[in-house]
Protein backbone atom coordinates (compact mmCIF):
# COMPACT_ATOMS: atom_id res chain seq x y z
CA UNK A 1 0.00 0.00 0.00
CA UNK A 2 1.25 3.46 -0.82
CA UNK A 3 0.35 6.94 0.29
CA UNK A 4 -0.11 9.02 -2.82
CA UNK A 5 0.04 12.80 -3.02
CA UNK A 6 -2.58 14.17 -5.39
CA UNK A 7 -3.33 17.93 -5.64
CA UNK A 8 -2.28 18.72 -2.08
CA UNK A 9 -4.38 15.88 -0.64
CA UNK A 10 -3.08 12.63 0.77
CA UNK A 11 -5.03 9.49 -0.07
CA UNK A 12 -4.51 5.79 0.49
CA UNK A 13 -4.32 3.96 -2.83
CA UNK A 14 -4.51 0.18 -2.96
CA UNK A 15 -3.13 -1.82 -5.85
CA UNK A 16 -5.06 -4.77 -7.26
CA UNK A 17 -2.61 -7.13 -5.48
CA UNK A 18 -3.22 -5.30 -2.16
CA UNK A 19 -6.97 -5.72 -2.60
CA UNK A 20 -6.64 -9.44 -3.40
CA UNK A 21 -4.47 -9.93 -0.31
CA UNK A 22 -6.95 -8.10 1.91
CA UNK A 23 -9.94 -10.01 0.54
CA UNK A 24 -8.17 -13.38 0.90
CA UNK A 25 -7.61 -12.89 4.65
CA UNK A 26 -10.90 -14.71 5.19
CA UNK A 27 -14.48 -14.74 4.09
CA UNK A 28 -16.76 -12.89 6.45
CA UNK A 29 -19.78 -14.92 7.55
CA UNK A 30 -22.93 -13.31 8.93
CA UNK A 31 -25.50 -15.66 10.52
CA UNK A 32 -29.12 -14.65 11.29
CA UNK A 33 -28.54 -11.09 10.11
CA UNK A 34 -31.38 -8.59 10.02
CA UNK A 35 -31.10 -5.68 7.60
CA UNK A 36 -33.52 -2.88 6.74
CA UNK A 37 -32.95 -0.75 3.62
CA UNK A 38 -34.56 2.52 2.70
CA UNK A 39 -34.30 4.54 -0.50
CA UNK A 40 -35.60 8.08 -0.77
CA UNK A 41 -35.56 10.96 -3.18
CA UNK A 42 -33.38 13.90 -2.22
CA UNK A 43 -32.29 17.18 -3.77
CA UNK A 44 -29.14 17.34 -5.89
CA UNK A 45 -28.20 20.78 -4.53
CA UNK A 46 -28.15 19.46 -0.97
CA UNK A 47 -26.34 16.20 -1.76
CA UNK A 48 -23.66 17.80 -3.93
CA UNK A 49 -22.32 19.53 -0.78
CA UNK A 50 -21.49 16.08 0.68
CA UNK A 51 -19.55 14.85 -2.33
CA UNK A 52 -15.80 15.29 -2.72
CA UNK A 53 -14.52 17.19 -5.76
CA UNK A 54 -14.71 15.15 -8.94
CA UNK A 55 -17.92 13.31 -8.08
CA UNK A 56 -21.45 14.21 -9.11
CA UNK A 57 -24.76 12.63 -8.22
CA UNK A 58 -26.21 10.22 -10.81
CA UNK A 59 -29.80 10.09 -9.54
CA UNK A 60 -31.44 12.19 -6.84
CA UNK A 61 -31.75 9.20 -4.50
CA UNK A 62 -30.06 8.26 -1.25
CA UNK A 63 -29.75 4.69 0.06
CA UNK A 64 -29.44 3.80 3.74
CA UNK A 65 -29.52 0.63 5.80
CA UNK A 66 -29.44 -0.49 9.42
CA UNK A 67 -28.12 -3.98 10.16
CA UNK A 68 -27.92 -6.28 13.17
CA UNK A 69 -25.25 -8.99 12.94
CA UNK A 70 -25.76 -11.30 15.94
CA UNK A 71 -23.18 -13.88 14.79
CA UNK A 72 -20.10 -13.42 12.63
CA UNK A 73 -16.85 -15.34 12.16
CA UNK A 74 -14.69 -12.27 12.90
CA UNK A 75 -16.30 -10.26 15.69
CA UNK A 76 -18.66 -10.16 18.60
CA UNK A 77 -22.26 -9.31 17.70
CA UNK A 78 -22.47 -5.79 16.34
CA UNK A 79 -24.68 -3.36 14.49
CA UNK A 80 -23.92 -1.03 11.62
CA UNK A 81 -25.63 1.40 9.32
CA UNK A 82 -24.67 3.14 6.13
CA UNK A 83 -25.63 6.07 3.94
CA UNK A 84 -24.79 5.94 0.22
CA UNK A 85 -25.23 8.12 -2.85
CA UNK A 86 -25.10 6.97 -6.49
CA UNK A 87 -22.30 8.96 -8.11
CA UNK A 88 -20.32 9.41 -11.28
CA UNK A 89 -16.68 10.44 -11.54
CA UNK A 90 -15.35 13.05 -13.93
CA UNK A 91 -14.22 10.19 -16.17
CA UNK A 92 -17.76 8.73 -16.27
CA UNK A 93 -17.20 5.80 -13.90
CA UNK A 94 -20.33 4.94 -11.89
CA UNK A 95 -20.31 3.88 -8.25
CA UNK A 96 -21.66 4.37 -4.75
CA UNK A 97 -20.19 6.97 -2.42
CA UNK A 98 -20.39 6.07 1.27
CA UNK A 99 -21.20 9.21 3.25
CA UNK A 100 -21.06 7.40 6.61
CA UNK A 101 -20.97 3.85 8.02
CA UNK A 102 -20.98 3.78 11.82
CA UNK A 103 -20.50 0.43 13.60
CA UNK A 104 -20.82 -0.55 17.26
CA UNK A 105 -17.70 -2.73 17.51
CA UNK A 106 -14.03 -1.79 17.03
CA UNK A 107 -13.15 -5.17 15.47
CA UNK A 108 -15.88 -4.65 12.88
CA UNK A 109 -14.57 -1.14 12.26
CA UNK A 110 -11.05 -2.47 11.66
CA UNK A 111 -12.29 -5.30 9.42
CA UNK A 112 -14.31 -2.86 7.35
CA UNK A 113 -11.38 -0.60 6.72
Amino acid sequence: MKLHDESDQMSLRLSQDDMINIMSLGNATFVDSRIAWIIWETKRAIVQDFLPPGLSMVDPYAFAYVADYPTTNFSLPYRESGLFLAVQSETGKLGLYCVAMPVTDEVALFAGR
